[in-house]
């Protein structure tokens, strides 16, 4: 017999929370630097870089690459922050779908 567990439901402040934008944006206020010299090195507008930080957009592995090189972190790293914000996102709409 399968074990059930009980699924986590996320909150909107959760789901938010995991946005990569945070994690842009927590690196930089560690960084100590602005949305403009940032977004000029990742070759991005910045406008394009608020839209990120504000969660209105998502990272491209191109984007994730540059931030990795940028940040000196692994990709991995911003793959899996991506992932775990998408996985959220389909948790909430797969329980919207299917009410228990």
């Amino acid at each position: 017999m399968a074990k059930q567990t009980r699924k986590h439901i996320y909150t909107e402040e959760e789901i938010e929370s995991m946005h990569p934008g945070k994690a842009i944006e927590s690196y930089m206020e560690y960084a100590e630097t602005n949305t403009d010299e940032l977004a000029g090195k990742l070759e991005i507008k910045p406008d394009n870089l608020q839209a990120i930080i504000r969660g209105g957009a998502g990272l491209s592995r191109s984007l994730m690459r540059r931030l990795a090189r940028i940040t000196d972190t692994p990709i991995d790293s911003w793959i899996e922050i991506q992932r775990r914000y998408e996985d959220a996102l389909n948790e909430i709409s797969d329980n919207a779908d299917n009410p228990e």
